[in-house]
C-alpha cells in the first residue's frame, strides 16, 4: 500500500543519461522506486533479522515491483541491473525471498529542509548554520583527540577495543551523529567482516553525495559478495575503477563518433537551385497521382 506524502521530481531528470537511455518501462520502474523508497529509518525484517531502512532505502521483491509498477518481472529485473552497473543509481542486494535496494544519492534530491523563499532569510539561515557548525566541530575535535590518544594502545582482540576503533573512524569521516547507524555499523563485525574492510569502506564513503548512506550499500554490497578482508576489498574496488575507466573511454569513443560526419556548406545559389528541384518533384508526383 503507498504511503503518504510526495517526493521531488526535478526536470533535470529529463536530461540524464538514466532516462534518455530507458526504454519506458524502465521509465516507469524508476519513478515507482522513488516513489517506494523510505522517507524516513523504518524497521523491517531482512535476511531473517531486523533491519533498520534507511532514507532512500526499500525492502521489497521482483514480483512486488512488477505488480507496482505494472511491468514484467523481467523488465524489473532489466531495470534494476542497469541502474546498479551502468547508471550508479542505486545498489540492489538479494536474497530468495527480498531484496534490498538503496537510492544513491536520495537526500541530495529529495532533502526535507525548508526551502526558504526570502533570499535574506535563507543568507542569515546559513550563516547561523554555519555558526553553529564551527562551534559543533570544535567540539567534535576536541572529543576525536582524547580518543585518538585512548586508541595509541589499541587490542584488536577485544571486540570492545575495535568497536571504538571503528566509531572513531565513522566520526571522523562520516561526521554523522546518528546513533542507530553507528550501532548498525558494528553489526557488520558479528557478520564476517574484518575491521580492516569496515574502515577502508568508511574512508571511501567520506567523498560521496550522502557518506552515511553510501557506506552501508558499500558494506551491504561485500556481505553479499563475500568479500570479507581487505585484500578482496581492495582488488574489487581496483576492478571497478577499471571498469569505470572504460566505461568513460567507451562513452567518449561513442559520442565522438556521433560527431564525425563530413559537414558541408552550401552557397545561397545552390541551396535555392536544390529548393526548385525539390518543389519539381513534389509537383510532378502530385499530378501523376490526379492522373
Amino acid at each position: 500500500m503507498a504511503g503518504s506524502g510526495w517526493i521531488k521530481l526535478h526536470r533535470e531528470l529529463l536530461d540524464k543519461p538514466i532516462w534518455l537511455c530507458s526504454r519506458i518501462d524502465q521509465r516507469i520502474i524508476l519513478i515507482t522506486i522513488l516513489l517506494l523508497a523510505n522517507h524516513k529509518e523504518k524497521d523491517w525484517i531482512f535476511k531473517g533479522k531486523r533491519y533498520v531502512c534507511q532514507p532512500g532505502q526499500l525492502i521489497t521483491s521482483l514480483p512486488s515491483l512488477s505488480e507496482t509498477s505494472g511491468t514484467s518481472i523481467q523488465a524489473v529485473r532489466t531495470a534494476l541491473k542497469n541502474f546498479e552497473e551502468i547508471h550508479r543509481f542505486l545498489t540492489d542486494e538479494s536474497t530468495n525471498r527480498n531484496r534490498l535496494i538503496t537510492v544513491l544519492n536520495w537526500e541530495l534530491y529529495q532533502s526535507r529542509e525548508n526551502e526558504s523563499t526570502d533570499k535574506t532569510t535563507s543568507n542569515q539561515q546559513a550563516i547561523n548554520r554555519q555558526l553553529t557548525a564551527n562551534k559543533n566541530d570544535k567540539n567534535l575535535k576536541n572529543l576525536r583527540t582524547k580518543e585518538k590518544e585512548d586508541l595509541v594502545s589499541l587490542d584488536l582482540n577485544s571486540k570492545e577495543e575495535i568497536s571504538k576503533h571503528i566509531l572513531f573512524n565513522y566520526d571522523k569521516y562520516l561526521k554523522d551523529d546518528n546513533i542507530n547507524r553507528k550501532q548498525q555499523i558494528l553489526t557488520y563485525l558479528d557478520e564476517g567482516l574484518d575491521v580492516d574492510v569496515i574502515i577502508e569502506a568508511i574512508r571511501d564513503s567520506a567523498t560521496a553525495d550522502i557518506p552515511c548512506i553510501y557506506v552501508f550499500a558499500v558494506l551491504n554490497n561485500c556481505r553479499s559478495q563475500n568479500i570479507n578482508n581487505l585484500q578482496l576489498y581492495l582488488d574489487q574496488k581496483k576492478a571497478k575503477q577499471q571498469a569505470e575507466k572504460i566505461r568513460q573511454a567507451t562513452e567518449k569513443n561513442r559520442i565522438k563518433s556521433y560527431n564525425n560526419f563530413e559537414q558541408r556548406e552550401y552557397t545561397d545559389e545552390e541551396l535555392e537551385k536544390y529548393y526548385v528541384n525539390f518543389s519539381d518533384k513534389i509537383q510532378k508526383k502530385e499530378d501523376e497521382i490526379k492522373c
